[in-house]
């Protein structure tokens, strides 16, 4: 028998192929209570005028999964967000994710797949997955910019042991996200976890590199722990960033630093169905400032080399249903000039109820 009438003939022992679709929204009514927007800075409201509010729509995603047979299968994701708009101004819609999944049976390690295509990276998923509260903002460093959730490649994930307690993954894309690659570049990705006493403790160190050409680079290390458990969690993560880059006037080394700590919690005795969340993180755009320091030519009209930021966040969490969730929250990002004569600029302060349902 041929390889195609053998496949064919394993196929016919699989399940039948199956889909499904699925997807979340969230979004918030805001207001900008303070702060101001002089035209430069990553973080959520850094571009918001004053005393601006609205309703916003953040995130809508639409997914398909389909599961080809035992061991393959498959995923499309589309999402639209603020980020994403036409040029009359309306939502847009892009491709967020697009993969075949394949779930390798050589014993090399346990539970083992291999993904190709527009996958996700472990940049963010780590610390996100365990933070719970994407909706109401995103992954510290995904929160200023630095690195990418997905990208155009391959990945290998598997275990060292069958209960999944001891993991890697190995990731290699275009290192250009959901766009075209520009350049003959990779990107590399690295994370090794491990979850101890009964997984309520998590550990991550995770890495990734890429060399942009004229001797341009760009790398990120990050460790991630985290303590677990039905009524409590409590996550801390530190990341440093490596970026030299250049300009009219030769190269820069940049080193951000990020530190990120988070803990959400039941609150029984207000009533079911309520947590409480809390997040600090502190935002170093470069840990080695000094003011004769010569940065990219865009400074310094763009001043987010100089100002220390730190982020934070609070809130209470109601689920009437399991898949529908109110979340009051305040957040508020403040700013530290390090230059020798600072200038002060005013914190962003927001209220917000954020509504995020899943279908």
């Amino acid at each position: 028998m041929g390889l195609f009438g053998s496949a064919a003939a394993i196929d016919r022992h699989d399940q039948a192929p199956r889909g499904q679709v699925w997807g979340y929204i969230f979004g918030d009514f805001y207001w900008k209570a303070a702060g101001e927007n002089p035209g430069w800075g990553q973080a959520e409201y850094t571009r918001t005028n004053k005393n601006m509010m609205a309703g916003q729509l953040r995130r809508l995603y639409l997914g398909y999964n389909y599961k080809i047979s035992d061991r393959f299968s498959s995923r499309v994701l589309l999402e639209a967000n603020p980020g994403t708009l036409m040029n009359n101004g309306a939502y847009g819609v892009i491709v967020k994710q697009g993969y075949l999944q394949w779930e390798v049976p050589f014993e090399l390690l346990h539970n083992q797949n291999v993904r190709v295509g527009l996958i996700p990276s472990p940049v963010f998923a780590f610390p996100e997955r365990t933070w719970g509260y994407r909706s109401v903002e995103k992954e510290a460093l995904d929160a200023r910019g630095l690195g990418r959730s997905v990208d155009q490649g391959v990945s290998y994930s598997g275990h060292f042991d069958p209960d999944n307690n001891y993991g890697i993954t190995l990731m290699i894309g275009n290192g250009s996200g959901t766009r075209p690659a520009t350049d003959r570049y990779f990107e590399y990705y690295t994370s090794v976890f491990a979850r101890l006493f009964d997984r309520r403790f998590s550990v991550e160190v995770m890495s990734n590199y890429k060399y942009l050409g004229n001797d341009n680079r760009f790398g990120i290390i990050r460790g991630f722990f985290a303590w677990e458990n039905t009524h409590f969690t409590l996550g801390a993560e530190v990341a440093q960033v490596y970026n030299s880059v250049s300009g009219s006037q030769g190269f820069t080394d940049i080193e951000p630093l990020l530190i990120s700590l988070f803990t959400s919690f039941d609150l029984p005795f207000i009533t079911d169905n309520l947590r409480a969340f809390l997040r600090y993180d502190m935002f170093n755009p470069d840990r080695n400032y000094s003011d004769t320091k010569v940065y990219p030519d865009n400074f310094p009209s763009d001043l987010r080399f100089v100002y220390q930021q730190d982020l934070l966040i609070a809130g209470l969490h109601y689920a009437p249903h399991e898949r529908v969730n109110i979340m009051p929250n305040i957040y508020m990002n403040i700013y530290d000039d390090k230059r020798p004569n600072p200038t002060d600029r005013a914190a962003d302060v927001v209220f917000r109820t954020t509504l995020y349902y899943r279908f």
